[in-house]
């Protein structure tokens, strides 16, 4: 069972009664009736403009009036709000625009669909206010591809999970090549494990050994050297629990290890434990819903960690559940690391965001507009596009496998 991402197609409906994207071909500016504002209010994200009109339209009836915006001067793809009608002057805000970015504004009104005029083109930049972390791409041009070499041009396919071991290794589950690749910490990929399934995650134990939740129902071990053996497993669709080849998984999908060695599995219809010597159990299922057991993680004092995509649970070693985080907190959970202060690390490919749970439950996003992108910079204006593994390296940086951007990314305290 490969990871999926849900991909949401909004329905763009054109009125002119809020602000909405118009995708219509604009005729030529009309600007002797009408003159674009200034752009006043500039903020990150928002700013305040409109138009006035002059002597030659007192005798036109405006039924709509308002103000678009574009990052191009041709306004290819601009968004549209609507103030009303009348040839008083107007004055719109308008917002969810991206920070430190150059927009293009101008007034607009119409006597019906077919009569309508343009003021000037305004040109401003919304304002940057750094934020606390800055995202760069570790590896990857951003072409599908399974290239090795230096970092800047080697290539991945769809890459789902990420570890790092206590050399600063990275491990990266290449998911379309079926293979596991590895980055160095001077910045050099190669390939260290060829699979012949694809894999979705990818964790570390702490004597190098490096594990892999395949989709042939397996978890393959491979060794320092790049030995590959399965570790758990039958290869057949599954729920048996038991010892190495014995056991069988019905879909392994993510994992986690704990200090002791213990790995946990996500594995669709429940989370299972694997022993250091391979013994498969199934783990107490403290969620409702069906075949969602996909995300789990551990901390370094053995609390467990699980959601449903949604709703974010601990259980403690004694078995007590606390939830952490209700339904609705987050669009989808993909993947769930700890750092050593007992912080949850969370992907959210749904809404392309990186996201942080403190123990206490307070969620906050740590990289990531919303926007599908692939921008480097401070986390203000950092774009993802379906973020999916995590790990976090020896000097606390959150490594992303950017799967649909076919990219690896950091994320680190600026």
């Amino acid at each position: 069972m490969r990871r999926r991402y849900l991909v949401l197609l909004p329905a763009t409906v054109i009125l002119f009664i809020s602000c909405h994207k118009d995708h219509n071909n604009p005729p030529a500016n009309s600007s002797a009736f009408l003159i674009t504002i200034q752009v006043t209010g500039i903020t990150d994200t928002s700013a305040t403009s409109g138009g006035t009109f002059n002597a030659k339209a007192s005798t036109m009836v405006v039924n709509f009036k308002g103000v678009q915006w574009d990052t191009s001067e041709q306004f290819p793809n601009h968004w549209t709000t609507s103030v009303g009608s009348g040839t008083g002057n107007f004055a719109s805000g308008f917002s969810g625009l991206y920070p430190g970015t150059q927009y293009y504004v101008r007034a607009f009104a119409g006597t019906d669909s077919f009569h309508f005029f343009y003021g000037d083109t305004v040109q401003f930049t919304t304002t940057y206010t750094p934020g606390k972390y800055l995202v760069t791409t570790l590896a990857g041009t951003g072409a599908a591809g399974a290239a090795d070499g230096d970092s800047s041009t080697a290539t991945f396919s769809r890459p789902y999970g990420a570890a790092v071991d206590l050399a600063g290794n990275i491990y990266i589950a290449d998911s379309k090549n079926s293979v596991v690749r590895k980055i160095t910490p001077s910045g050099t990929v190669s390939t260290f494990g060829s699979l012949g399934y694809l894999p979705n995650d990818v964790i570390t134990d702490t004597a190098g050994n490096v594990y892999v939740a395949n989709e042939n129902y397996k978890i393959i071990k491979i060794t320092p050297s790049g030995q590959a053996s399965v570790f758990a497993g039958s290869g057949q669709s599954g729920f048996a629990d038991g010892t190495g080849t014995a056991a069988s998984f019905y879909g392994p999908v993510t994992l986690a290890i704990d200090p002791a060695g213990n790995i946990y599995v996500g594995d669709i219809i429940a989370f299972r434990k694997i022993t250091p010597v391979g013994v498969v159990s199934t783990l107490p299922n403290h969620l409702t819903k069906a075949y969602s057991s996909f995300t789990i993680g551990v901390d370094n004092n053995f609390n467990l960690y699980e959601t449903d995509g949604s709703t974010v649970e601990k259980i403690d070693s004694l078995g007590n559940v606390t939830i952490l985080a209700a339904a609705g907190t987050f669009g989808y959970v993909s993947e769930i690391r700890l750092d050593a202060a007992g912080n949850l690390y969370l992907s959210d490919p749904l809404d392309n965001k990186v996201r942080m749970l403190t123990p206490a439950g307070v969620a906050s996003t740590i990289a990531g507009t919303g926007a599908l992108g692939a921008k480097d910079g401070n986390s203000a204006i950092a774009t993802f596009n379906g973020p999916s593994g995590l790990a976090i390296d020896n000097s606390g940086n959150i490594i992303v496998a950017d799967a649909v951007n076919n990219k690896i990314r950091k994320i680190s305290l600026q």
